[in-house]
């Protein structure tokens, strides 16, 4: 056995070069396997260095590429068949099984309900034909397997139709796994199937080359060398088993684990390594501080190549590798760690999942989840249209058009309460929406383009085929109509994406048919997820950027080592879907604890081998390093040696800074003795006066979001229509509540109300909204058949009212509305109704009116004491008393909250003597006062709009992010 072990420091690539030049000049005839790619590139590099010149290099293969160069040498003639093809025909059998059982025709029949079955068993079985396992040797796991089968087949439960219920469900579950009691048959017949129609996978290929592989095939080569490798599937095993005896050379790094999967070396030759180097560990607390300290380390290494004229000189930075096992942090790290100037090559596939081409897609789907039975829901539709490469679609030749397209139709949907939206209806759009440079016609034909020719086409799928040909359009016509393909990677992306719809295009999958529109998405998106772009460049120049498989055999003087946790090191997740472990190790498969060794194995001698290692983890509450770095940290405690490990945190600082008041300009001066106040205008200035100058002065309106859900002032809206179309028919009379008679008179209006706002929808989100009105105008019904039957006449609905407020700086008109006024028992009540769940009354007790600072907690809203202000002023009331309310709708009870409750209005008034009206107008006579000296400083010239005192009262300002304070 010709076997040798290497220590962590030894270059594997280094010594390789060097026994292979002992061939001379002749060097073509040598034969070098590695694990993977990679290694093949840094030994031509070595190779041609050490030589100086051109040479006709040596065969040099991933142990992937050797098999497959020696099928396609001396294999049978047979397609290769893609991920799709093999979903295909395995889908194929279990289709025939799945509809024998359901009685239905299989042609007619979607394949979705079988997809995730398929996907985990396409994925077994090739693992089980890379290990040689045989039909006959799996027949005996048959009885296990079955229950592994019930267990895999629960992935697909999310696949049904709405309306097949879970009890169908579990049934036809049990019956199907029950179906295929002989797994071992499956496996064979999927294999065979693939044989007929002219088909091989990649473990098709790795089973027949180590089957079929002779020593002749093996006589062009001089030299044989095996370098690299841990544990070995069988059919690997068999084929170094002939290389062994055809005089090979293998090369190990030592590690303790290589006797669990290399027994044939010797006890003293496997130790745990140690690393030579130093190594430097970094606790950070979040992404952003690892990708920003290796920026500082980046820029340390391109100034140490710095000649005498300051210009930079590439060394060989390929012995600096940045290693990510989360493929997440890429473009993170590419846009801030690496600085201008310094090379790098990339070979870690980037997931398309990351990119705006996903998310298109992403977008599209969602809209159609969420799509109800007629229409679109609104808020999906434009989150669709705001996509970048939706919203940038040129428009008369211009992008900028058709962003102030998509922004109109976003203003006409969001001034409505209907959130079903059809868009092959004509708009009403308004001449206050539209931009100089476009019409409304010219907004229309726009949008009904982008209906047309991105949406409509997936109501009506035939087929996957049919429906691989409609995404492939909508990507064609964003790359010709929308500025996407001046995006960074659109074209990198874009063409990963196009590989794989024509992969599934050309593969048998294409006249299959799934139950719903939803199901071809989800089928696309479970493929897409699995798809990365192979970013291009040269292997062996810059420095490497790699995912931790790909070290493997490599050498680097420094390694920066990021995201070492527990969830990502080893791999997060046991994979085995179908195949328990316990069935895994009795077949000799991998198991998760394979996965685990193999990955510590990697990790360790990539940091053992570097002559400086940096390994950067998260610390968090969800976060805590790999139990790989706790081992390397012990391990070197326990040798007594001194642990390097800086704490790193992202340095910027986002506290809140504090506004600056507004000064009052004589522009604003006249505008503010040109506009009216109200009641609310008022408050938000006591609460605030940078809210109020914002919002009253400057005109600055919060942006209406359409949204899944009603927002408040919509609700109060529909609640204040019903209420005032119902007490308009009892208006100028007592008040009665019959409940019988009056529940199906309220119900009625409330029905049109909804149908006014929302259109005849049927969905679900307008019938849960319906029921939760019914059921509230029941408790508003019951509130006054016991709160004031029979003593209550309304004589006013919805009534504009006005005073005026008379300061040093000029008079102000302040103007409100009042919900309701009432005659009750000879006192004039005016009424408002509340349909939050709190509201905000003076303080009768602890108001003071010379203490302004406390008006906040003790005032709290002016609305009331204006009502009574309004009425005051008006002759109708001249001398009749007077009080006001609030209505509290939103209220678990409904409950009437007064502004002056008949007892208790000030204890030490009553005892001077003062009857309850006296009281009433002495409180209600300083919070006059109050309004107006309000309305004074709004007025002052002197006194500046200032931000509140308390940032509570900033939580929800849509103005926080003008004023600094966020």
């Amino acid at each position: 056995m010709n076997f040798h072990i290497l220590k962590p420091e030894e270059n594997m690539i280094e010594i390789l070069s060097r026994r292979i030049l002992e061939e001379g000049e002749d060097i073509s005839r040598c034969l070098i396997i590695f694990p993977g790619k990679r290694p093949a590139f840094f030994l031509r590099k070595y190779l041609a260095k050490a030589k100086k010149r051109a040479l006709k290099a040596p065969s040099a293969f991933s142990i992937d590429g050797f098999m497959s160069d020696v099928y396609c040498k001396y294999g049978p003639a047979r397609r290769m068949a893609n991920e799709f093809d093999m979903l295909h025909v395995l889908l194929q059998q279990l289709k025939n099984s799945f509809c024998r059982l359901l009685s239905r025709n299989s042609a007619d029949s979607g394949i979705d309900m079988l997809l995730p079955l398929a996907f985990s068993l396409s994925e077994e079985m090739e693992e089980l034909k890379r290990d040689l396992v045989s039909p006959n040797e799996l027949s005996s796991y048959n009885y296990l397997l079955q229950e592994e089968l019930r267990k895999g087949f629960s992935s697909a439960s999310s696949s049904f139709k709405k309306d097949e219920p879970p009890a169908a469900y579990k049934e036809i579950k049990e019956k199907f796994a029950g179906k295929i009691k002989n797994f071992s048959a499956l496996y064979d017949e999927f294999y065979k199937s693939l044989d007929i129609a002219g088909l091989i996978t990649s473990a098709g290929v790795a089973a027949w080359t180590a089957e079929n592989l002779k020593m002749e095939h093996l006589r062009q080569y001089n030299r044989i060398f095996i370098a690299g490798f841990l544990r070995q599937n069988r059919s690997e095993r068999q084929l170094f088993s002939m290389f062994e005896n055809a005089g090979a050379e293998f090369f190990f790094t030592q590690n303790s684990l290589l006797g669990k999967y290399v027994p044939q070396l010797a006890a003293e030759n496997i130790v745990t390594p140690e690393p030579k180097g130093k190594i430097f560990f970094h606790r950070a607390a979040d992404m952003h501080a690892e990708i920003f300290r290796l920026r500082e380390f980046m820029e340390e290494n391109l100034l140490k190549n710095k000649n005498a004229n300051n210009e930079t000189e590439i060394s060989d930075e390929s012995k600096i590798a940045a290693v990510l096992p989360d493929a997440h942090s890429l473009f993170p790290l590419l846009a801030n760690a690496i600085p201008s100037g310094m090379p790098c090559n990339i070979s870690l596939a980037c997931p398309i999942a990351v990119s705006p081409v996903y998310s298109l897609y992403l977008a599209l789907y969602r809209l159609f989840a969420m799509k109800p039975l007629e229409g679109y829901d609104s808020s999906a539709y434009i989150s669709f249209l705001r996509h970048p490469y939706i919203k940038n679609l040129t428009c008369k030749g211009m992008a900028e058009n058709g962003r102030i397209a998509v922004q109109t139709l976003e203003a006409c949907l969001s001034g409505r309460l209907i959130r079903l939206f059809d868009p092959s209806a004509q708009l009403d759009i308004g001449n206050e929406m539209l931009s100089s440079k476009l019409s409304a016609a010219d907004v229309k034909t726009h949008l009904q383009y982008i209906y047309h020719s991105f949406v409509q086409p997936f109501e009506k799928i035939n087929d996957l085929s049919d429906f691989i040909s409609k995404i492939k359009t909508v990507y064609l016509l964003i790359a010709q109509n929308s500025t996407a393909s001046s995006h960074r990677y659109w074209g990198e992306f874009s063409a990963a994406l196009h590989e794989a719809l024509d992969s599934i295009g050309h593969s048998g999958l294409g006249s299959e048919k799934f139950s719903d529109s939803q199901a071809y998405f989800r089928f696309l998106g479970l493929t897409l997820k699995k798809i990365g772009y192979p970013f291009s460049g040269t292997p062996v120049k810059g420095m490497q950027i790699l995912g931790p498989i790909e070290t493997r055999s490599l050498h680097f003087e420094k390694v920066y080592f990021l995201d070492a946790n527990a969830d990502v090191l080893p791999p997060s997740g046991r994979k085995n879907r179908i195949l328990s472990d316990f069935i895994r190790s009795r077949l000799g498969l991998i198991t998760y604890r394979d996965r685990e060794n193999e990955s510590r194995f990697h990790f360790e001698n990539l940091i053992c081998s570097a002559k400086e290692a940096h390994i950067f983890y998260l610390d968090s509450d969800e976060n805590e390093k790999s139990p790989f770095v706790e081992k390397m940290i012990w391990q070197q405690e326990l040798g007594g040696k001194k642990i390097s490990e800086e704490t790193l945190s992202f340095k910027v600082s986002f506290k809140p800074g504090q506004p600056f008041p507004a000064n009052k300009t004589p522009p604003i001066l006249e505008r503010l003795h040109k506009m009216s106040l109200s009641p609310t205008s008022i408050d938000t200035y006591m609460n605030c006066g940078l809210r109020f100058f914002y919002s009253y002065v400057l005109g600055m309106r919060e942006k209406k979001e359409i949204t899944e859900e009603l927002n408040p002032a919509d609700i109060g809206t529909i609640v204040h229509a019903i209420l005032e179309e119902f007490f308009a028919g009892k208006a100028g009379k007592p008040l009665t509540i019959n409940f019988d008679n009056d529940r199906n008179a309220i119900f009625a209006i409330t029905e049109k109300i909804i149908n006014q706002n929302f259109g005849s929808s049927s969905s679900g989100f307008e019938f849960l909204f319906k029921k939760q009105l019914f059921r509230r105008m029941e408790g508003i019904l019951s509130f006054y058949e016991k709160y004031a039957q029979g003593e209550i006449e309304i004589v006013r609905l919805e009534t504009k009212v006005s005073a005026m407020a008379n300061t040093k700086h000029g008079s102000i008109r302040i103007n409100g509305k009042a919900d309701r006024i009432d005659i009750r028992n000879g006192t004039v009540f005016i009424a408002d109704y509340k349909t939050g769940s709190s509201a905000k009354l003076p303080n009768l007790k602890n108001f003071n009116l010379d203490d302004r600072a406390e008006w906040i907690k003790t005032l709290r809203s002016v609305q009331l004491p204006f009502y009574l202000m309004a009425l005051n002023g008006e002759k109708e009331y001249a001398g009749r008393n007077k009080n006001a309310e609030l209505i509290m709708l939103g209220q678990e009870n409904i409950e009437s909250k007064v502004l002056y409750p008949a007892k208790n209005v000030d204890a030490d008034a009553e005892e001077a003597g003062m009857d309850f009206r006296e009281i009433c107008e002495r409180k209600q006579a300083e919070f006059e006062q109050a309004i107006t000296m309000l309305a004074e400083e709004i007025l002052d010239p002197e006194q500046k709009f200032r931000p509140a005192e308390d940032n509570a009262y900033c939580a929800n300002c849509p103005f926080a992010a003008s004023c600094g304070r966020t």
